[in-house]
């Protein structure tokens, strides 16, 4: 079997260069949408990291390929797709 996304996600972003900000990663949502799947995670890193949503949304659509691998080459994730939007606790 595959893994779930949260634990691609949590892996990727582990081993990226957000791993310093001490990454937390949470599913949202997940649903089927046509030939498309649809998936919503929270992010959250500490309070003092000097990045903004822009930085966020590069660095995951450079990590895509990856998480793409880990899930076995059975994905195709369209780097347009990946959107980030912030949100205060």
């Amino acid at each position: 079997p595959s893994p779930t996304p949260t634990f691609q996600l949590t892996a990727t972003v582990a081993n990226s260069s957000l791993q310093s900000y001490n990454p937390f990663v949470a599913l949202n949502d997940i649903q089927n949408r046509g030939g498309d799947l649809f998936v919503s995670f929270r992010l959250e890193l500490q309070s003092r990291a000097p990045l903004d949503t822009r930085t966020i949304q590069n660095i995951l659509r450079e990590e895509r390929m990856n998480i793409e691998r880990e899930l076995g080459g059975n994905a195709s994730i369209d780097p347009l797709s990946i959107t980030v939007t912030q949100t205060s606790k």
